[in-house]
């Protein structure tokens, strides 16, 4: 998504201090901050167990990955795919060349 503490902060209609805090590890948003993450963001945050909500970061029960965490997890795959896909590409251009090659050798 690529936005700035200040623009994910507009969008959720917090502080960019707040989304700094939160990416920091510094304060774990509480269930209605969460939702709001997880629908702008388009992440889970929030699980369901045995149909109760997990509500521990209200709580502050669990420190588990930080916003700034998941942000870089998906970063990362994302990336990850671009590199799959440009190796992919490479691979498809290596194997033409070799029966271009082989075609010509052949003849």
């Amino acid at each position: 998504m690529g936005w700035s503490r200040e623009e994910l902060g507009e969008k959720i209609y917090e502080k960019a201090s707040v989304i700094n805090r939160i990416e920091s590890g510094k304060m774990v948003p509480d269930l209605k901050l969460a939702r709001k993450m997880e629908k702008t963001l388009n992440v889970v945050l929030i699980e369901k167990t045995d149909g109760i909500v997990a509500d521990e970061l209200a709580h502050k029960k669990i420190r588990g990955s930080t916003i700034g965490d998941i942000a870089r997890i998906k970063k990362n795959w994302d990336n990850l795919k671009i590199q799959i896909i440009f190796f992919f590409i490479l691979y498809i251009k290596e194997l033409f060349f070799l029966f271009v090659f082989v075609r010509i050798v052949s003849l």
